[in-house]
Parts: C-alpha cells; structure tokens; sequence
C-alpha cells in the first residue's frame, strides 16, 4: 500500500519510536473517508471532526492540503475509478511537536443493498469522553467485532450506559422509517 507523510508518498509501513505516545498507548486520532470513484464524500465535515479532537485536546498537526494528498494517494493506489477507503491518520509522536499526518487509501468494497446484516447489540461500556473522538485507541473496537464475528454476526453495535447508540465498531448507522432517515448523535 502506498501511503502519504512529511509531503511525500511511500511505500510500505509506517515506522513509530516504541517511545512514543502513538506506539505506546495508541495516541492520536483519525478519520475514515468514503472515496466514491471521484473524490472524498462528506471530507469537510471530517476535516471539522479530526480538528475539534485536536483542539479540544490541544494538539496540532502539520497543515495538508488534503483534497491533493488524498486524490495522489487514490490514484497512487490504482483507485482513482473506484469506490476505497481512505483514512487520515494524525499519530502521536511527540507531545511537544506538531503531529505529522499520513494517509491511506485501500478498496472499499460497498455493503450488498439486498443483504440482511446481523448485528450484536455490545453491553454497554463506560466510554467517557474520549467515544466523542475518532481515537486511534480503538481496542474496544476491535474485541466487540470479534465478539460478534464469533457468533456469526457481521458487526457490533456500540452503546453507553442508558442503552444511548453511538455506532457500529466499523461503520456509521443510519436508521430510517420510510419518511426519514437518522443517526445516532456523539
């Protein structure tokens, strides 16, 4: 896979220091963009997301010009007519420089419109603050879609304590009862 970091595309994996707060504790954040065969769907409002986490918790990343990175790295990919995944990854290396973001892209293969999905209702958890985020701790994420894959279930669906929803562990929801759609609100 052929990624982007520090104004160049690269080849292969990502180093991080084992001494850094990203290897160590899985600090930083990121976003996961749907790129429709001819650019970033909604990448505004995923910009807005990735930077209320970063000020809220006073960090900066280095300024991309990320509609150019991400479309390089599209086509990079050999994705540029096609429907992929692109994640914008802001790691945390160093608590007193600006974090250095990277980018992905990979096939995104979309949902069968005919398919009965099974989720797995996830008992609630104490997530505090940090689920209003797209942390890359996502440890909690990964162990509940395991659980439902276990039992045969595609997903899970992730709640607080109260039954509040806040999402499935590897995508939105959007419900809807033939008048109108909603989703669950952070």
């Amino acid at each position: 896979m052929i990624h982007w970091r520090s104004g160049a595309l690269h080849e292969g994996g990502v180093r991080l220091d084992i001494g850094s707060p990203a290897f160590r504790y899985g600090a930083g954040f990121f976003e996961t963009i749907l790129w429709n065969g001819h650019g970033p769907s909604r990448l505004d409002a995923h910009l807005a997301r990735l930077q209320a986490s970063l000020d809220h918790f006073g960090l900066m990343a280095e300024p991309v010009d990320y509609p150019a990175v991400i479309a390089e790295v599209v086509r990079a990919n050999g994705l540029a007519e096609r429907q992929a995944r692109v994640n914008i990854i802001a790691p945390l290396e160093d608590e007193d420089a600006a974090m250095a973001p990277l980018v992905t892209a990979a096939p995104y293969a979309p949902p069968a419109p005919d398919r009965t999905y099974s989720l797995r209702l996830a008992p609630p958890a104490t997530l505090g603050s940090l689920a209003l985020h797209k942390s890359m701790n996502y440890m909690l994420c990964y162990l509940e879609r395991r659980a439902a894959r276990a039992l045969g279930q595609d997903d899970a669906v992730l709640t607080q304590p109260g039954g509040v929803v806040t999402e499935a562990t590897t995508a939105a929801l959007l419900f809807g009862d033939g008048k109108c759609f909603c989703t669950p609100t952070g």
